[in-house]
């Protein structure tokens, strides 16, 4: 990696640096080695050894290293003069002057002499100079091993060459590494350099190194070590493709880069680019010119209709090219590629006006006769029209390669393509196409749509519904049907439903069958979409039955996976499934991309969802997946569902599974309703495992992508994460605040009990919360907003007696929550009310909230000190799961139960700890033998080695300004009890007061900081 500039890491070459360092240790055996290292201009061999280099002399080999000039024969031995004149004016060889004695005269002359100094010199012959300078040599290696570089090989004059053949002739047991490099693209099968490798090859002591590019991965490390300078991460595709993994390349990228952003080629590169170019003869300048405006890759057949060769000088033209590396040959082996995009991007910027017209012409009329196993055939021949300035050819081979593009379910290309033709229609006003604008925007937000880009496809589409007229009916219904399909994807569900009602209500009495069918059809889709799953049924119904009256079968596909859901929500789970599965197998049987896509998303959903089936749901979702890629729709259907299974897999305990979902769908880099339940999905995860500055920046992209019309299902969880955030960040206050927004939102616009039910635990938590605080300090507690959020929980369970049974059974998990959180807030935490919640939440399939209600039984049995037992098993079984989850945050709320309940956790779990003092009996807590702390003196500089790990705990809480009441119940022991420690620390001590005795904690304490990764104990039990 020669031209790499130092301040990129070096990678990518360990197997490289392994063969050398493989090399140098038969040297230090007393075996001269040589290794040539090959490879084009800047593909990393000087800095290959260079490192190498570097590393060995830390480890005290001596290495000297010079490179030969562009000089021809007028310089000889200057690589190796060059290098041991810098070599021995190193003050840390000055051990080789007494080695060399020998011939100290005669370095004097030879060392003196520039690069031309030694022509013709009668002094000193080749033959004398050779057989010294492997002497000198030899001599060095006397003192250890010896490193001797030579690069630039290609350049190197005569003399240099037959240095290195005698110094493997004459070199036997001497530790000598000899190390070379030379271009690929320089030396020719005639060129000197070629007849002494070939002569080496044979030397079973020689070896032969060629380095390929940088693999995608290494360029993706230097990339990322250059987004302190600005540079964003999101470019390591442009680098890979416009370097094609070489070095010099990439750091010239990465600099510009830097500099001007990614259209920047900068000067160096685009002279040195030229100059390659150049020197070469004038054929092969002509064959690299024509091909860099071909695309990639070029047919030969292609080739050879372009330019103007014939066919035995363009083949010559074509190997000269590849020789220089500047082109290479296609995977195919059908054709040409550049070996580097930047290098094409050169050659197609330095054109003329007129040769690229041109040529581009040459390409279009070559493309249209010369036929080509090419699936992207009419989109080139549209990009050669359109580069040469034939925009209506350009325009009619545009159209065509969009529909070749929707053929083969490639969306996001037929979208851009259709784009495309919508520009070069305006461009060709007054021409006669063949095509309206309204119909090209129509196909144009259509592929968008499918290709997951629902934004784009709003905004297109708005452009025809705004002020349309209703009539014609057919056209009317179409396309506030499309528009409203497109608003749902996007997340703006209740726009949607103004768009579908409004449809619905334009409907002419003689309106035919399947218009009804199809305006009612997407409302039912948007009330689903709202939660309004009643309503959304009965217009699901009422279009099903018109839809198999009048033999409408293609549209009953999307209506039974409607209403399918809409009857397993309100309680009719079977009916609902079999519904939807019949949803799906029509959709199958139309072949209709977008409605097969929607009845797998929402056989997902109810598996994920109503029916609470959640290894089933997570196996239909990567079923779905698979299909869904096969139809070109990964990019938005397909990343919904991705959302949907990581969910899943996150409440069943499956966090690791659920990150490389979330991680698998964000490269595509969605967008609307996707992005958002994506978002959502990764947060919950980040929130668990305790990465809350990550989980922040979630959150805040999602209030990005929100607005006032997006469906309740994404705006509730959305502020439920919040909350969740909030209170782990000991913050119940906002948290409340986050609750109650997210309630003036539902009100009246969601019959979705299962959404609401975690937002109203979160908020009677955060009122527990607060109510704790208020009594630790004996403020009287409020209980106003308390008892209305209780009040709203018992109507939701209500409303949820009418739902499926895995909704009920998941809404009463909650109601249970709420009521032990009451118990909490109104000063009496009940064991009992955990217990049940953890019971039902453990049926439910719910491993993280079932840790934290065994958390919260054990914190209650502690605080009545009478039943221990239950504590330390309630403690046992939340740490196991948290530990299994990686619920770190929550691990660490555990841990500090524990700790003040002075109960130990070893190995993974509680240990049996079960004798705690009662109210009136100063007793500590009894330890198994096992388990008995290790009796290591403490250091003398410790000033409370005095003190039991009882008496610190109380220490502490005194440094906190706790009354002894306080201490009671943080660490569930009688008041009596810390009445009793505190005497005992002060003794030990040698204190007066409990206020000297908490100065001095606290003073211990700023003394000695939080290490990085721990998490502050107060308030923040954010389950999710």
């Amino acid at each position: 990696m020669g031209a790499l500039s130092p301040t990129l890491p070096f990678v990518g070459r360990v197997e490289e640096f392994d063969l050398l360092v493989a090399a140098l240790d038969d040297a230090r055996r007393g075996r001269a080695v040589a290794v040539f290292v090959s490879g084009e201009t800047g593909i990393g061999k000087s800095r290959l050894l260079r490192e190498f280099t570097a590393d060995a002399e830390r480890q005290g080999v001596a290495a000297f290293q010079g490179a030969a000039i562009d000089v021809t024969e007028d310089a000889p031995f200057w690589p190796v003069r060059a290098a041991l004149r810098i070599f021995l004016r190193d003050p840390r060889h000055d051990w080789a002057a007494e080695l060399l004695k020998p011939w100290w005269d005669e370095l004097e002359v030879i060392l003196a002499a520039g690069p031309r100094g030694m022509a013709g010199s009668s002094a000193y012959s080749a033959s004398t100079t050779l057989d010294m300078l492997v002497q000198v040599i030899a001599a060095l290696s006397e003192h250890g091993p010896l490193i001797v570089v030579i690069e630039d090989m290609h350049w190197a004059d005569r003399s240099t060459r037959a240095l290195l053949l005698y110094l493997m002739a004459n070199l036997t047991d001497q530790p000598v590494l000899l190390l070379s490099t030379y271009r690929v693209d320089g030396p020719g099968d005639s060129h000197p350099l070629r007849v002494l490798l070939d002569e080496l090859q044979h030397d079973r002591r020689v070896r032969f190194l060629e380095l390929q590019p940088l693999n995608r991965q290494s360029v993706s490390e230097l990339v990322v070590a250059a987004t302190d300078s600005g540079i964003s991460p999101d470019m390591v595709q442009f680098v890979w493709q416009r370097s094609g993994g070489n070095a010099i390349l990439i750091e010239e990228i990465i600099n510009a880069l830097r500099e001007g952003g990614p259209s920047v080629v900068p000067q160096t590169l685009r002279d040195m680019v030229l100059r390659r170019l150049n020197v070469l003869p004038p054929a092969v300048q002509h064959c690299v010119r024509v091909l860099a405006h071909g695309g990639e890759p070029v047919p030969h057949r292609v080739l050879t209709a372009v330019v103007d060769l014939s066919e035995r000088d363009l083949v010559d033209a074509i190997r000269a090219a590849a020789a220089a590396s500047l082109i290479s040959a296609d995977q195919t082996g059908d054709g040409y590629r550049f070996r580097h995009g930047i290098v094409q991007e050169v050659v197609i910027a330095d054109a003329l006006p007129g040769e690229r017209i041109y040529v581009n012409r040459r390409y279009a009329e070559a493309l249209e006769t010369v036929p080509i196993a090419d699936s992207a055939g009419a989109a080139r021949i549209a990009g050669h029209w359109y580069r040469a300035e034939e925009y209506l050819r350009a325009f009619l081979a545009t159209v065509a390669a969009a529909e070749d593009a929707e053929q083969l379910h490639g969306y996001a290309e037929a979208s851009s393509h259709w784009l495309r033709a919508l520009d070069l229609r305006d461009r060709l006003r007054g021409s006669e196409t063949g095509f309206d604008e309204a119909g090209l925007t129509e196909r144009a937000a259509s592929a968008a749509h499918l290709a997951g880009d629902s934004d784009l496809a709003v905004s297109l589409l708005q452009q025809l519904v705004t002020g349309l007229p209703t009539t014609p009916y057919a056209q009317y219904v179409r396309l506030h049907d499309e528009l409203g399909r497109y608003l749902r994807a996007a997340g703006r569900a209740e726009e949607a439903c103004v768009v579908h009602q409004r449809a619905v209500a334009a409907r002419p009495d003689d309106a035919a069958s399947e218009l009804v069918v199809t305006g009612k059809a997407g409302y039912s889709e948007a009330l689903l979409e709202i939660g309004a799953f009643k309503k959304s049924s009965a217009q699901a119904r009422e279009a099903l039955e018109r839809a198999r009256s009048s033999g409408l079968s293609t549209a009953q596909a999307r209506l039974l996976a409607t209403l399918g859901f809409g009857l397993a929500y309100l309680g009719e789970p079977e009916p609902g499934l079999a519904a939807v599965l019949e949803g799906l197998r029509v959709a199958e049987a139309s072949r209709s991309p977008d409605d097969i896509a929607y009845a797998h998303q929402q056989l997902c959903q109810l598996l994920c969802g109503p029916l609470n089936r959640l290894e089933e749901g997570v196996v239909a979702a990567r079923r779905a997946v698979v299909r869904l890629r096969e139809l070109g729709l990964g990019h938005g259907h397909g990343t919904t569902i991705r959302a949907i299974a990581a969910n899943a897999l996150f409440r069943i305990g499956r966090w690791n599974e659920a990150t490389a979902m979330v991680e698998e769908a964000l490269i595509v880099r969605p967008s609307g309703a996707a992005a958002i339940e994506l978002r959502l999905a990764r947060c919950r995860i980040l929130m668990g495992q305790g990465q809350f500055q990550a989980a922040e920046e979630d959150l805040s992209l999602v209030e990005g992508l929100l607005t006032e019309t997006v469906a309740p299902r994404l705006q509730i969880p959305l502020l439920t994460l919040r909350a969740g955030l909030a209170m782990w960040q000991g913050q119940p206050e906002r948290a409340r605040r986050f609750v109650s927004a997210g309630l003036d939102i539902a009100a009246g616009r969601s019959d979705d009990v299962w959404v609401l039910a975690p937002l109203l635990w979160h908020g009677i938590r955060a009122e527990a919360d607060l109510a704790v605080a208020a009594q630790a300090f004996g403020r009287p507690v409020d209980v106003t907003v308390l008892d209305a959020l209780r009040s709203r929980m018992r109507a939701e369970a209500n409303r949820a007696a009418g739902s499926a049974d895995a909704i009920q059974a998941s809404v009463e998990g909650y109601v249970q929550l709420c009521e032990a959180e009451a118990s909490r807030a109104l000063g009496e935490p009940d064991p009992r009310a955990w217990s049940r919640a953890a019971a039902t939440l453990d049926r439910n399939r719910q491993p993280y909230p079932v840790a934290y209600a065994h958390l919260r039984r054990a914190e209650a049995l502690l605080g009545q000190r009478t039943r221990a037992a239950g504590a330390v098993e309630a403690l046992t079984k939340a740490a196991v799961t948290a530990r299994a989850l990686g619920a770190r945050p929550l691990l660490s709320e555990i841990e500090t139960l524990a700790n003040r309940a002075n109960v130990t956790l070893p190995d993974g779990g509680p240990s049996v700890c079960t004798d705690f003092a009662t109210r009136d009996q100063v007793v500590e807590p009894k330890i198994q033998p096992s388990e008995a702390p290790s009796r290591q003196p403490r250091k003398a500089s410790d000033p409370l080695s005095a003190l039991t790990p009882r008496e610190r705990a109380v220490l502490a809480e005194l440094a906190d300004g706790r009354t002894n009441r306080q201490i009671a119940r943080r660490l569930f022991i009688a008041e009596k009890t810390v009445s009793v420690h505190v005497s005992h620390i002060l003794a030990k001590l040698g204190l007066r007061t409990r206020v000297q005795a908490g100065a001095l904690m606290y003073r211990l304490q700023q003394a000695q900081p939080d290490p990085p990764d721990s998490l502050s104990r107060r308030g923040k039990d954010g389950v999710v």
